[in-house]
């Protein structure tokens, strides 16, 4: 009976022993490799097997190697030889069947992240075949799982490289690994950072600091300042980093780029600026920091780029503003050296207005009158004075004629066309136009009215203005006291900006001929002439005078002699 136990535990224990090979046979069947991609959403990733064989404990070796199913050997061969980092160590192997596991022993060698691995992996990807498994991250996701069919060594690559082309976007540096079950990567193919804004213009106005857009006056000098960030540069062996900034026409570039990394001011010789000008007058420059490799080691530390602009005569007044953009083109593929990318651009813009002077008749038509001369003065702004060409009716030795109507001419008038102010000379010297010139800050300055008796002052910041009339057009009386303007901004954002200007408590609109100005009205009365001292008037009254004291005086002395005789 013993015996018989035995030998039924020793036949059980057999089996046992079966379904355990069985088991651990069909577990192994099962075993799963899958490789997990951390990286950019919208992007696919392809792997490709290059060797297989059994994975250390570690996951760090490789043994028992054969050539995979995604590469072929003889080309991989061909190319690590012909590429000048690797080519002396693959000089002495041949083309044999069993060439395989001593091209990896020398691959093994390698550092990670070292030049030759960089090298093998550009030869590994010009030897991969058609066999490959992918992974593509949705939109919403940060990474995709692939599910490869054996252990081994595996290229994996960013499929987008060759298929979108898109300049906005940085593709990784092929990646070589060794798979075994849940392999996790994580590429490295960061966007450099960018934002650009206002910090502040050489008033005391306004002195906003990082905004995304401000007020000036024709002159002011508008502060920029763009802040990036150093990118991960790992895998490249160079890299591009270029700023591109556009101004539009009425902002003038005053090429004073100042730039630091992480706090540290970089030297002028460490950058280069080109300008260049459009054909449609905007100005476009370029910011090239030099051996911006050198600087991997900051990887994530800010760079502080500075500059300014001026805004000139040709200063937009409408609500589009005059702005300025940036954007960075940087190196986006490190298995490319000459493949770069741009940043979006960055966006800022800059807001003035201006006034529209008219000079008219207290009348019911309200004609307009030329001939008048003003002083304009501001506090905390520049202006540009535009005018048409005017004339000085004080000077008679000129050879221009006023006509009736307000214009003028070079051809003696009619005398039916004549005008009434000066009926022996009508001549007048003319004034060279005030054309786009720019005042300075706290300025004074005068000026004509033009033929229209228009007088256009472009380019007002937010400020207090005084306008002060010096010459009042013939006929008419001069204004007794100055008109206060005053202009404020509100809700300025890169989208809008709403002016207030008002001539003491009253409200300027837009003009409706010319809806980048306000219409300030300014009236004239008809004076009335007076007679004047010193004329024949003043002799009757000095005659009768003396007769009236020559009286008095006798009529004294008869009273005295009277007074003695009695």
């Amino acid at each position: 009976m013993r015996k018989t136990i035995k030998r039924l535990g020793a036949v059980l224990l057999a089996m046992a022993m079966a379904v355990s090979v069985l088991c651990t046979g069909a577990l192994a069947a099962e075993t799963t490799y899958s490789i997990t991609v951390n990286g950019k959403a919208g992007h696919t990733y392809q792997a490709y097997q290059i060797f297989t064989g059994t994975v250390s404990a570690n996951g760090k070796t490789l043994s028992d190697i054969k050539w995979g199913t995604g590469v072929t050997p003889a080309t991989l061969l061909s190319k690590l030889k012909e590429n000048t980092a690797v080519s002396s160590y693959f000089k002495d192997i041949t083309e044999a069947d069993d060439n395989a596991e001593k091209i990896a022993e020398i691959i093994g060698k390698f550092k990670d992240s070292s030049q030759e691995a960089y090298a093998v992996a550009d030869a590994v990807e010009a030897s991969v075949t058609e066999t490959l498994t992918s992974g593509t991250i949705t939109d919403n996701a940060t990474s995709t799982k692939i599910t490869v069919s054996h252990a081994g060594y595996y290229l994996i690559k960013d499929a987008n490289r060759s298929q979108d082309n898109n300049s906005e976007t940085v593709y990784t540096r092929n990646i070589l690994k060794i798979v075994e079950p849940n392999t996790t990567i994580t590429t490295k193919d960061a966007v450099p950072s960018l934002k650009k804004t206002i910090t502040g213009i050489n008033t005391t106005v306004s002195d906003s600091e990082n905004v995304e857009a401000n007020t000036a006056g024709m002159g002011d000098k508008v502060n920029y300042k763009l802040t990036a960030t150093v990118p991960d540069m790992s895998g490249y062996t160079s890299y591009t980093f270029k700023i591109t900034d556009t101004m539009s026409k009425g902002l003038t570039f005053n090429k004073d780029v100042a730039i630091t990394i992480d706090g540290t001011a970089l030297e002028a010789t460490d950058f280069e600026v080109s300008n260049v000008t459009t054909d449609d007058g905007n100005q476009t420059f370029t910011i090239t920091i030099k051996d911006f490799i050198n600087y991997k080691d900051n990887a994530g530390k800010n760079i502080i780029v500075t500059y300014s602009a001026t805004l000139n005569e040709k200063a937009d007044l409408s609500t589009a503003g005059n702005t300025n953009e940036a954007k960075i083109t940087y190196s986006n593929d490190p298995n490319k050296p000459d493949s770069t990318g741009d940043t979006p651009t960055s966006k800022v813009k800059t807001y003035t207005t201006g006034l529209k002077l008219k000079k008219v008749a207290n009348t019911a038509e309200g004609k307009t009158l030329n001939g008048a001369k003003f002083k304009i003065s501001g506090t905390g702004s520049k202006v540009v004075l535009v005018n048409q060409t005017i004339y000085n009716k004080d000077d008679t030795t000129g050879t221009y004629y006023l006509l009736k109507n307000g214009t003028y001419t070079e051809t003696i008038p009619t005398e039916e066309n004549k005008n009434t102010y000066d009926s022996t000379t009508q001549k007048y010297k003319k004034i060279e136009t005030v054309t786009k010139d720019t005042i300075p800050t706290n300025f004074e300055t005068e000026a004509y009215v033009d033929t229209d008796g228009v007088l256009k002052i472009e380019g007002l910041g937010e400020g207090t203005y005084t306008i002060t009339e010096l010459v009042a057009p013939d006929g008419y009386n001069l204004l007794t006291k100055p008109i206060t303007i005053t202009i404020s901004a509100s809700n300025v954002t890169f989208n809008s900006c709403t002016w207030s200007i008002k001539n003491g408590d009253t409200d300027l609109n837009v003009d409706e001929n010319d809806n980048t100005l306000y219409l300030l009205t300014v009236i004239n009365n008809a004076g009335s002439t007076l007679p004047s001292t010193g004329g024949m008037g003043t002799k009757l009254f000095y005659t009768i005078g003396g007769i009236l004291m020559a009286g008095a005086a006798i009529v004294l002395v008869v009273r005295k002699r009277r007074s003695d005789a009695e």
